[in-house]
């Protein structure tokens, strides 16, 4: 099986453990097992639940407006509390410059007023995405790429 944890019993009488004091003890071992088991089962389910009701509610603000910008700041408002990221913004192609402009931000403006108001298509990754229409999955944040 798993070891999930450790019981430790020091025993500081004359008498030495028996048999049935290590089948008890066993016994307690494999109860506090199930129960760390059980635990961390729970801590997930909720953690899933919880991001469950952060896409409902993406698809009930997405529903919710037939304006496109107030659809967008209410994705942009929901990604951020779903990946818990401290602001995230919006970039809006303008075809007739050649140009990424971004759009909005929603949370700390001031880590978010560091980036540049526009790019040209194909400059860093938000200019590389524009410029290809293919997503970026970053996943390692020691990646030396720039992204603005």
């Amino acid at each position: 099986g798993v070891v999930e944890g450790l019981v430790y019993v020091q025993n500081l009488t004359a008498r030495p453990f028996t048999d049935r004091d290590e089948v008890v003890l066993a016994r307690f071992a494999d109860h506090a097992a199930v129960a760390i088991r059980n635990a961390r089962l729970y801590r997930e389910t909720s953690e899933f639940a919880e991001r469950l009701r952060a896409l409902d509610e993406v698809n009930r603000l997405v529903s919710s407006s037939l304006n496109p910008d107030e659809v967008l700041q209410n994705i942009a408002a929901a990604t951020a509390r779903f990946f818990d990221a401290p602001w995230v913004s919006m970039w809006v192609v303008d075809e007739a410059r050649q140009r990424v402009v971004r759009s909005f931000v929603v949370g700390a403006r001031d880590l978010a007023d560091s980036l540049p108001q526009e790019l040209a298509l194909g400059e860093g990754t938000v200019g590389w995405v524009a410029a290809h229409r293919e997503p970026v999955y970053w996943t390692d944040a020691t990646d030396p790429r720039k992204c603005p």
